[in-house]
Protein backbone atom coordinates (compact mmCIF):
# COMPACT_ATOMS: atom_id res chain seq x y z
CA UNK A 1 0.00 0.00 0.00
CA UNK A 2 2.90 1.93 0.87
CA UNK A 3 4.76 1.39 -2.18
CA UNK A 4 3.89 -0.52 -5.16
CA UNK A 5 5.94 -1.48 -8.35
CA UNK A 6 5.74 1.67 -11.51
CA UNK A 7 4.50 -0.39 -14.31
CA UNK A 8 7.28 1.72 -16.82
CA UNK A 9 10.26 0.50 -13.69
CA UNK A 10 9.10 -2.70 -13.05
CA UNK A 11 11.64 -4.60 -14.59
CA UNK A 12 14.33 -2.61 -12.74
CA UNK A 13 12.58 -2.97 -9.15
CA UNK A 14 12.21 0.72 -8.94
CA UNK A 15 9.70 1.21 -6.35
CA UNK A 16 7.45 3.99 -6.74
CA UNK A 17 6.52 5.72 -3.35
CA UNK A 18 2.84 6.68 -3.01
CA UNK A 19 0.53 7.51 -0.39
CA UNK A 20 -3.20 6.34 0.81
CA UNK A 21 -5.59 8.96 1.70
CA UNK A 22 -6.44 6.99 5.00
CA UNK A 23 -2.61 7.34 6.15
CA UNK A 24 -2.84 11.55 5.70
CA UNK A 25 -6.03 11.38 7.68
CA UNK A 26 -4.45 8.94 10.78
CA UNK A 27 -1.34 11.72 10.23
CA UNK A 28 -3.40 14.34 11.19
CA UNK A 29 -5.08 12.46 13.53
CA UNK A 30 -1.67 11.67 15.34
CA UNK A 31 -0.37 15.24 14.90
CA UNK A 32 -3.71 16.64 16.64
CA UNK A 33 -3.76 13.83 19.50
CA UNK A 34 -0.15 14.67 20.31
CA UNK A 35 -0.54 18.04 20.24
CA UNK A 36 -3.48 18.30 22.39
CA UNK A 37 -2.06 15.71 24.87
CA UNK A 38 1.35 17.90 24.94
CA UNK A 39 -0.64 21.34 25.41
CA UNK A 40 -3.38 19.36 28.53
CA UNK A 41 -0.11 17.96 30.42
CA UNK A 42 1.43 20.89 30.11
CA UNK A 43 -1.59 23.56 31.09
CA UNK A 44 -1.52 20.97 34.34
CA UNK A 45 1.69 21.33 35.09
CA UNK A 46 1.75 24.90 34.98
CA UNK A 47 -1.23 24.80 37.09
CA UNK A 48 0.57 22.56 40.03
CA UNK A 49 3.69 24.92 39.55
CA UNK A 50 1.53 27.60 40.06
CA UNK A 51 -0.11 26.79 43.06
CA UNK A 52 3.53 24.78 44.63
CA UNK A 53 5.14 28.28 44.25
CA UNK A 54 2.39 29.97 46.33
CA UNK A 55 3.06 27.70 48.82
CA UNK A 56 6.80 28.27 48.62
CA UNK A 57 7.59 31.92 47.48
CA UNK A 58 9.97 32.94 50.33
CA UNK A 59 11.68 29.45 50.80
CA UNK A 60 14.79 27.45 48.92
CA UNK A 61 12.49 25.83 46.56
CA UNK A 62 10.75 28.88 44.59
CA UNK A 63 13.97 29.18 42.33
CA UNK A 64 13.51 25.39 41.37
CA UNK A 65 9.89 26.03 41.10
CA UNK A 66 10.26 29.07 38.72
CA UNK A 67 12.70 27.07 36.36
CA UNK A 68 10.69 24.11 36.56
CA UNK A 69 7.66 26.58 35.45
CA UNK A 70 9.93 28.34 32.64
CA UNK A 71 11.11 24.83 31.04
CA UNK A 72 6.65 23.61 31.39
CA UNK A 73 6.01 27.27 29.58
CA UNK A 74 8.54 26.79 26.79
CA UNK A 75 7.43 22.98 26.03
CA UNK A 76 4.06 24.55 26.05
CA UNK A 77 5.18 26.94 23.41
CA UNK A 78 6.81 24.25 21.53
CA UNK A 79 3.75 21.94 21.38
CA UNK A 80 1.19 24.97 20.33
CA UNK A 81 3.44 26.18 17.56
CA UNK A 82 5.10 22.85 16.02
CA UNK A 83 1.82 21.20 16.15
CA UNK A 84 -0.08 24.45 14.52
CA UNK A 85 2.10 24.27 11.80
CA UNK A 86 2.09 20.60 11.46
CA UNK A 87 -1.70 19.91 11.50
CA UNK A 88 -2.32 23.07 8.98
CA UNK A 89 0.16 20.88 6.70
CA UNK A 90 -1.23 18.01 6.74
CA UNK A 91 -4.96 19.09 7.12
CA UNK A 92 -4.72 21.27 4.14
CA UNK A 93 -3.35 18.68 2.26
CA UNK A 94 -0.70 21.16 1.08
CA UNK A 95 1.93 19.65 -1.23
CA UNK A 96 5.51 21.84 -0.09
CA UNK A 97 7.00 22.52 -3.36
CA UNK A 98 3.93 24.37 -4.90
CA UNK A 99 2.28 25.94 -1.41
CA UNK A 100 6.41 26.93 -0.06
CA UNK A 101 8.44 27.91 -2.82
CA UNK A 102 10.62 29.96 -0.72
CA UNK A 103 11.31 27.49 1.90
CA UNK A 104 9.43 29.94 4.61
CA UNK A 105 7.30 27.71 6.63
CA UNK A 106 9.69 24.86 6.31
CA UNK A 107 12.82 26.93 8.05
CA UNK A 108 10.56 28.47 10.89
CA UNK A 109 9.13 24.90 11.62
CA UNK A 110 13.04 23.76 11.62
CA UNK A 111 13.73 27.10 13.92
CA UNK A 112 11.05 26.55 15.85
CA UNK A 113 11.60 22.49 16.60
CA UNK A 114 15.56 23.61 17.31
CA UNK A 115 14.61 26.16 19.78
CA UNK A 116 11.89 24.21 21.45
CA UNK A 117 14.02 21.16 21.71
CA UNK A 118 17.40 22.64 22.86
CA UNK A 119 15.39 24.99 25.44
CA UNK A 120 14.05 22.47 27.95
CA UNK A 121 17.46 20.48 28.09
CA UNK A 122 19.20 23.81 28.94
CA UNK A 123 16.79 24.90 31.46
CA UNK A 124 16.64 21.02 32.89
CA UNK A 125 20.56 21.75 32.86
CA UNK A 126 20.24 24.64 34.95
CA UNK A 127 17.49 23.16 37.37
CA UNK A 128 20.29 20.78 38.08
CA UNK A 129 23.16 23.06 38.60
CA UNK A 130 20.68 25.20 41.00
CA UNK A 131 20.06 22.19 42.98
CA UNK A 132 23.44 20.94 43.07
CA UNK A 133 23.94 24.41 44.93
CA UNK A 134 21.19 24.05 46.93
CA UNK A 135 22.62 20.40 48.28
CA UNK A 136 26.35 21.45 48.69
CA UNK A 137 26.37 25.31 49.14
CA UNK A 138 22.92 25.87 51.18
CA UNK A 139 24.24 29.77 52.70
CA UNK A 140 25.38 30.36 49.43
CA UNK A 141 21.94 29.15 47.63
CA UNK A 142 19.69 30.73 50.61
CA UNK A 143 21.63 34.37 49.98
CA UNK A 144 22.51 34.83 46.46
CA UNK A 145 20.38 32.22 44.31
CA UNK A 146 16.95 33.95 44.89
CA UNK A 147 14.08 34.02 43.10
CA UNK A 148 14.38 37.79 41.98
CA UNK A 149 18.08 36.39 40.38
CA UNK A 150 16.45 33.66 38.83
CA UNK A 151 13.17 35.68 37.12
CA UNK A 152 15.96 37.97 36.32
CA UNK A 153 17.71 35.11 34.94
CA UNK A 154 14.88 33.40 32.59
CA UNK A 155 14.17 37.06 31.19
CA UNK A 156 17.71 37.51 30.22
CA UNK A 157 17.37 34.51 28.53
CA UNK A 158 14.39 35.64 26.94
CA UNK A 159 15.69 39.09 25.40
CA UNK A 160 18.74 36.82 24.46
CA UNK A 161 16.48 34.98 21.81
CA UNK A 162 14.52 38.28 20.58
Amino acid sequence: MNSSKSPGLAGFGILKNTTCHTEKKISVFFSIIFMTVGILSNSLAIAILMKAYQRFRQKSKASFLLLASGLVVTDLFGHLINGAIAVFVYASDKDWIRFNQSNILCSVFGICMVFFGLCPLFLGSVMAVERCIGVTKPIFHSTKMTSKHVKMMLTMGQRKWD
